[in-house]
């Protein structure tokens, strides 16, 4: 069982908060739930933006979270799920659209292993 701490930044409480993740079986991803936001002037410099991260993580895999579609929940606002098995590559995302994009990132864990952990031996509440 891998262990990870996670610090992630966000930028509208200008925040740091520190998560200790155990992935289960192994496996060393972790999904999260990105809400970005930008304003309508900086619609074409995101819309490069994301022409170009595409083109990046065709040519560097590794460097980027696994992108799942995105949805949109309001003008220039939406979130969409990340899986990612680093901080380099939450780091290497979101600062992709700086300055024009604000974002918040939400750790997201199934249900299920959840439950696994609570009912543990030895787990604290």
């Amino acid at each position: 069982m891998h262990c990870h701490r996670l610090c992630v930044y966000d930028n509208h409480t200008q925040k740091v908060k520190i998560h200790r993740l155990e992935a289960h079986s192994g496996e060393s991803h972790v999904k999260f739930i990105w809400h970005y936001e930008f304003d309508p002037e900086d619609a074409e410099k995101v819309s490069e933006k994301n022409r170009e991260l595409d083109e990046k993580m065709r040519r560097h895999p590794d460097k980027y979270p696994r992108l799942y579609p995105s949805y949109m929940t309001g003008l220039c606002r939406g979130f969409r799920v990340v899986e990612a098995s680093s901080e380099e590559q939450l780091i290497h995302l979101v600062m992709h659209f700086y300055p024009e994009e604000r974002w918040r990132l939400e750790p997201i864990f199934e249900g299920a292993f959840v439950s696994r952990v609570w009912h543990a031996p030895g787990f604290r509440y």
